[in-house]
């Protein structure tokens, strides 16, 4: 495994676990793309490190990014305004 895949999986297992995050992220529909396969998508939406998270609203359009590994509360703090832009 690489380093990159290693905070992936730390994610994975911490904040992308976590019931409060997983409650918050209910708005979105989640899709794991496998960056050292799916290299046209990464390039497709700004993707060059991993952990990488992308928030899309009905069009496709990008509304927010997360990039790197974050615990559970700055997950969180972080998302708030991504689901504000939601609520428009």
């Amino acid at each position: 495994t690489t380093v990159a895949d290693d905070w992936s999986q730390k994610l994975g297992a911490g904040a992308l676990s976590d019931k409060e995050v997983v409650k918050a992220l209910s708005a979105f529909t989640p899709v794991l793309v496998d960056g050292n396969v799916e290299k046209d998508v990464c390039k497709k939406y700004g993707v060059d490190g991993f952990p990488s998270l992308r928030f899309l609203d009905d069009e496709g359009k990008v509304i927010g990014a997360l990039d790197g590994y974050l615990p559970p509360e700055e997950l969180l703090a972080m998302l708030k305004p991504i689901l504000a832009k939601l609520a428009r």
